[in-house]
């Protein structure tokens, strides 16, 4: 009897960790060949969909590999590529078994299963391995847990299965593997990029703590109610072994880390064992995530002995009111002050994200938001995104209920196109000044994209909003002029050419001449890796 082919399709992310754990994982079961394929690589939220020739490699590899099953991982703004690869997929292989996984079937089951014969819903290790051994051996799977399987019009909707505790009981990310296929600029590869990229991401945990109401894992946690810790963590003998591996294949490349779990590690014991394995290891610098409220000097201090480069925060709004009962996250902008100062002390570097576009921002609100970034230690380094509404999100539903979105608008249907359209469009997403509508709360909106970018002297920014000075309004114009004008060199979809020709004449003006070599540096030694 032949083995059992199943081929992995990731979408749009060549660092798709699901699919580099899963491949390894499958691959231990006898009589069962994984491939994988990533069709795509894109940068944060902004894709293209794939051309006529991408799609035509896609199918040639089906052809030549002849899967059994074909299994994608779907992100929401993913779905329309996935629904008609699989279409094109049925119709060319109709025997081929269609599976969906990832965040979007297991959000929005009903409105997936039409499009494939299995969904599987959250984890999807033991269910896909409990699946390929009967597919294997010929014995029916339509009851195995976190499966929606469709035969005909019966669809059998199993019970989901508890989360995995033990992480370290499944294998680490796999790379540059003979199985591996990439899939982009109208060509196909095997050449795995993720050796060449100066920056290796690392994933120590799954789950997070908090549940704010803009963010998937408020969905998430509700789904997987009695199923077990939702936050669970790996040993940190397991994080060093993977790391040591990558490092030994990436063979000097890699010059920083970045372990991108939702909340790195809060427990002091892992910590201090993980800073003194790791310096062992390697002097590499490396960045995290944190919540402000779960950040303690005693847990900085640690991580800066072994190597703390950046630490990324969520301010999210700079009014307590909004990012409190708005954003369910908890803490003040007083403490996100006195957190930045600290760290920034031990010359560490804090990375903030803010949202904007927010209906709640009211003047006021926006007034306090620049208060803060004129409190926080310079220079600043910011994401500024603008506010994207998720279906059944805690956020949306609410903005619904307070008349911000009419309910024709805030349908699954409609909130769905909106986000592939916008992720079609970076300026959608990422935030940019612009002149319209031409109000004061624009401006501000503006000044704060001034600020967060280092473009704008606070004393002026100061008098400007939040002083009644004689001057403030032709200072607030001034500021949003200026800002637009900015925008239009340092903005979203700017050319890089252009782009970091702004950055080095500011470099110059401001006499930094060792931040203008540092940076060159960089950039040089970016291009050196592309060419490598």
């Amino acid at each position: 009897m032949s083995d059992l082919v199943i081929l992995f399709v990731s979408l749009f992310r060549y660092r798709n960790f699901t699919i580099r754990l899963l491949h390894p994982l499958i691959r231990e079961i006898p009589g069962v060949v994984p491939y994988s394929v990533f069709l795509k690589d894109v940068s944060i939220n902004r894709f293209e969909y794939p051309t006529e020739d991408e799609e035509r490699l896609f199918l040639d590899l089906i052809d030549k590999l002849q899967p059994d099953i074909v299994s994608f991982t779907v992100l929401s703004p993913f779905a329309d590529v996935a629904r008609r690869l699989s279409r094109l997929v049925k119709e060319k292989h109709p025997d081929t078994v269609v599976i969906w996984g990832g965040i979007h079937p297991t959000l929005y089951p009903e409105d997936c299963i039409s499009d494939v014969d299995i969904l599987c819903i959250g984890e999807g290790e033991g269910a896909l391995t409990d699946l390929l051994t009967a597919m294997r051996d010929g014995l029916p799977y339509d009851q195995i847990a976190n499966l929606w399987v469709r035969e005909g019009e019966m669809i059998y909707k199993n019970p989901l299965r508890p989360l995995i505790e033990d992480l370290d009981s499944l294998p680490v990310p796999l790379y540059g593997d003979d199985s591996f296929f990439f899939i982009d600029t109208n060509s196909i590869t095997q050449v795995d990029t993720v050796f060449s990229e100066p920056e290796h991401l690392v994933q120590t945990a799954r789950g997070c703590p908090w549940r704010c109401s803009f963010c998937v894992n408020s969905l998430l946690r509700n789904i997987f109610t009695d199923l077990g810790p939702y936050v669970r963590r790996r040993t940190v003998d397991s994080v060093i072994a993977e790391l040591s591996e990558y490092l030994g294949r990436s063979k000097g490349m890699t010059r920083s880390i970045f372990f991108i779990d939702e909340v790195f590690a809060i427990d002091k014991k892992w910590v201090d064992e993980f800073a003194t394995k790791y310096q062992k290891l390697t002097d590499l610098p490396f960045s995290v995530y944190y919540h402000p409220k779960q950040l303690n000097l005693a847990i900085i201090d640690r991580l800066v002995e072994a190597g703390l480069a950046e630490v990324d925060v969520g301010i999210q709004s700079g009014s307590d009111s909004v990012r409190n009962r708005i954003y369910n996250r908890p803490g003040t902008s007083a403490e996100i002050v006195a957190l930045a100062k600290e760290v920034t002390r031990r010359n560490v570097k804090v990375r903030y994200d803010l949202i904007m576009e927010s209906p709640y921002d009211t003047e006021d609100k926006l007034k306090e938001t620049i208060d803060l970034l004129l409190q926080l230690p310079k220079p600043l380094t910011f994401n500024l995104y603008s506010l994207q509404y998720f279906p059944d999100y805690p956020l949306t539903d609410r903005a619904i209920e307070d008349g911000f979105i009419r309910p024709e608008d805030g349908t699954r249907d409609v909130l769905l196109e909106e986000i592939q359209h916008d992720f079609l469009d970076e300026k959608a997403f990422i935030y940019s000044p612009r002149f319209f509508p031409f109000n004061r709360l624009r401006m501000m909106k503006n000044i704060i994209w001034l600020v967060v970018w280092n473009h704008a002297n606070d004393r002026i920014v100061r008098q400007a909003v939040l002083s009644d000075s004689p001057a403030s309004g032709l200072l607030l114009q001034y500021l949003n002029i200026k800002s637009v004008l900015y925008g239009r060199l340092d903005g979203v979809g700017v050319h890089p050419l252009i782009r970091n020709a702004f950055h080095a004449l500011g470099y110059l003006r401001r006499a930094e001449f060792r931040g203008l070599f540092s940076k060159v540096n960089e950039h040089l030694h970016k291009d050196l890796l592309s060419d490598s």
